[in-house]
């Protein structure tokens, strides 16, 4: 198990296609819980990516 004290994240710009509708959505759920569109997305795709038994 990594000690996530220890762990340096380090975050890039990035551009990505979405679909322009999928991304009005987001972007309006964003705005709504009072997060970046950035945070909601790396939200998402760590939780698809957590480890589930």
């Amino acid at each position: 198990m990594i000690d996530e004290s220890k762990l340096l994240i380090e975050r890039v710009q990035t551009g990505v296609r979405m679909e322009k509708r999928i991304l009005k959505v987001l972007k309006g759920f964003a705005e709504y819980h009072d997060m970046s569109l950035g945070d909601l997305l790396e939200g998402i795709v760590l939780h698809a990516f957590d480890a589930t038994t």
